[in-house]
């Protein structure tokens, strides 16, 4: 699996933990549903920026660093 691969799995089942949809989570981080969908899809080969996956993980409750670790 791709760092970018990694990342996006991450960031699905956390999602599903929390019984959020895209939309949820684009409420809850600021983050753009698009840009969630294409962080999770697997056409998308760019890797989010820090900003984004820290937003992300906040509202994931989860830590920045088990989302910023795909990033390096």
């Amino acid at each position: 699996m791709t760092k970018k691969e990694c990342l996006a799995r991450e960031i699905k089942i956390a999602r599903a933990k929390k019984d959020f949809t895209q939309t949820d989570l684009a409420n809850a981080s600021g983050v753009a549903k698009i840009t969630i969908a294409l962080i999770e899809s697997k056409k998308n080969t760019k890797l989010p920026s820090i900003d984004t996956v820290v937003k992300l993980a906040e509202a994931l409750d989860l830590s920045k660093e088990r989302l910023i670790k795909y990033l390096a």
